[in-house]
């Protein structure tokens, strides 16, 4: 879909509540193709975290100071700010989660997996992403392989514990693990 002032496009991994539109939801993760310099749409009462994706090098203009992105690094910023966007390299694509800042908090971190591993969630509600390589991963008793930009939801009531198993099928395989909370 085009990115609401028009100057890029977007795809909608997840968003919550299901189906909720840009003035509705209370997260919404997405991979934005960054194709040209511009732009960023304001987002007033959002913060957002975003990962530059391999292999894309890009500079991100927030209120005047610049923030230069390797791959994988995660910046947050408010949704509000003036952004743009100088790319180094051509065109790049970055995975980009939205939070309404009254209804949710967020982190965002790339994991990079030679062998299996487990994670723990603790409350709330957690994205893992497959950026590069395929990865199995185990939720509550529920399997899934996610391959390249697949992503899967796994839930964790508030107070309670969750293990998720994480098996590389190419190793290394590398994923973004986002968790969001209440705030």
């Amino acid at each position: 879909m085009p990115w609401r002032n028009g100057a890029g496009t977007t795809t909608e991994i997840a968003v919550f509540p299901p189906g909720a539109c840009f003035d509705e939801f209370r997260w919404r993760l997405a991979i934005a193709d960054l194709d040209r310099p511009g732009p960023f749409s304001s987002f007033p009462g959002i913060d957002r975290l975003l990962m530059l994706l391999p292999p894309g090098r890009a500079t991100l203009i927030i209120d005047g100071q610049e923030h230069r992105l390797a791959p994988l690094q995660v910046l947050p910023f408010r949704g509000e700010a003036v952004v743009s966007v100088a790319l180094a390299t051509g065109p790049a694509r970055d995975l980009n989660l939205m939070t309404r800042r009254a209804e949710a908090v967020a982190i965002m971190e790339a994991i990079e997996l030679g062998r299996p591993a487990l994670r723990e969630l603790r409350g709330g509600q957690t994205l893992v992403c497959a950026i590069e390589g395929a990865v199995e991963v185990e939720c509550e008793g529920a399997t899934v392989l996610l391959e390249p930009l697949d992503s899967a939801l796994c839930d964790a009531p508030a107070g309670a514990v969750a293990t998720v198993s994480l098996r590389p099928r190419t190793a290394p395989a590398t994923l973004a693990w986002v968790t969001i909370r209440p705030p």
